[in-house]
């Protein structure tokens, strides 16, 4: 029994009811429990008493057949706990009963909320693109600015006989390093501080929420960074290995 309904009618668990029929039988039955759906104060006035969620009264099926004096349902409402489930659940149950009954579906909540949870993830992929863009970006021009300053010692590499190839390949492979070692910090700050964050979300939602770092977007992570630093690097001191050594070492003496 829905419990606004009890609550006005002054019902309690464990109350005896007796229902009568319109033909003038009667049965007697025992309040074993109360329900609340929710969506009691959200109802508006155009839906008729009967179908109001705080008029629903359920029974055992023994019940509602010794109060409607045959044995027959004319209602059956089945649950499933996977909501993908639902069309193959319709179809074993038209398989069973075939044209005696007829049978539908309702899946709106699960819908709605896949819909949402579509929504978000694509919104947080979206957020963690950016994030890894912006990240990648910024350490890329910061290392590319500190490659760029050390023209002095291209310059002097390049008086020493080594060849421009093996100069780039050295800075980028600096360059690499770095950004590994950053990136290697980062993940141990990250391995430290999911913990905590778990905790903190587990208290709000009062639910516990295990927060994992994936290894397939760890090394996506790293692959477009690495990616990143090295476009950005060659891009930084293209110029220099582009110039006559003549020129280069002008500079250096300028």
């Amino acid at each position: 029994m829905n419990q606004f309904l009890a609550e006005h009618n002054g019902i309690q668990l464990g109350d005896k009811i007796v229902f009568e029929t319109v033909d003038g039988r009667e049965q007697e039955a025992v309040v074993a429990g109360l329900f609340l759906s929710g969506m009691e104060r959200s109802q508006t006035e155009n839906v008729r008493t009967v179908n109001r969620i705080e008029n629903q009264i359920y029974g055992t099926a023994d019940f509602v057949n010794r109060l409607s004096g045959r044995t027959c349902f004319l209602n059956v409402a089945v649950y499933v706990n996977d909501p993908e489930q639902l069309t193959d659940t319709k179809e074993v149950l038209e398989r069973m009963y075939q044209d005696r009954a007829a049978i539908g579906i309702t899946d709106n909540t699960f819908q709605k909320l896949k819909m949402m949870i579509g929504q978000t993830g694509r919104i947080t992929f979206l957020i963690f693109a950016l994030t890894v863009t912006s990240g990648s970006l910024i350490t890329g021009l910061l290392l590319a600015m500190w490659m760029r300053s050390r023209k002095t010692e291209i310059a002097v590499l390049i008086s020493l006989g080594i060849s421009k190839g093996n100069i780039l390949s050295q800075m980028i492979l600096e360059e690499m390093i770095l950004y590994f070692v950053a990136f290697v910090g980062a993940g141990i700050a990250t391995k430290l501080l999911l913990p905590r964050i778990s905790n903190s979300l587990a208290i709000m939602q009062g639910n516990s929420i295990a927060l994992e770092l994936s290894f397939s977007w760890q090394s996506g992570v790293l692959c477009i960074g690495l990616a990143g630093v090295v476009i950005l690097t060659g891009i930084a001191i293209f110029p220099y290995m582009k110039k006559p050594v003549k020129e280069t070492l002008s500079e250096m003496e300028g």
